[in-house]
């Protein structure tokens, strides 16, 4: 019995990578919110706190792409893979056809800014501030009074 190998495209490592990398921030957080001592005021300002960082990547895409894309290139050169892009046509239905001037770019385009759009919309969504009110009540949790200073019964005051 003969097991092949195969030796994954360069699409598939790249998208590999660069959604390992989109995620690592949620990683830390998922890890943390299954503690049984996880307090549910501090959840929440963890969430916020991810929220910030992935819109901050978000917002220095080219930078932060930069690092992720030779990340992508070591692990294709390892195994062999040469980089490259998926042909264009002019009427495309089954993957996206998004212009670039590069390989780098158009993986940017493709895959990275989509990804980080639709986490960042869909965390935003799940942890919207319209649960503004429920959210400062959590305040009230004996366990955070005794902790916090003044500053959570001023926000406690603020009108909504």
């Amino acid at each position: 019995m003969s097991t092949t190998i195969r030796i994954p495209s360069f699409q598939t490592i790249a998208t590999f990578i660069i959604t390992k990398n989109v995620l690592d921030e949620v990683k830390s957080i998922a890890s943390k919110l299954q503690k049984c001592e996880q307090d549910v005021y501090e959840a929440y300002t963890m969430v916020n706190t991810v929220i910030e960082n992935i819109d901050t990547s978000r917002k220095n895409i080219d930078m932060v792409f930069s690092s992720w894309y030779e990340e992508v290139l070591t692990l294709a050169n390892k195994v062999g893979v040469a980089e490259f892009v998926p042909r264009k046509t002019s009427l495309q239905r089954n993957r996206s056809n998004t212009p670039s001037e590069s390989p780098s770019q158009h993986y940017k385009r493709a895959i990275a800014i989509p990804l980080i759009d639709s986490l960042l919309s869909q965390m935003k969504e799940r942890f919207s501030n319209d649960h503004g009110h429920s959210k400062r009540l959590l305040l009230l949790i004996p366990s955070i009074i005794t902790l916090s200073d003044n500053l959570n019964m001023e926000i406690l005051r603020r009108p909504t």
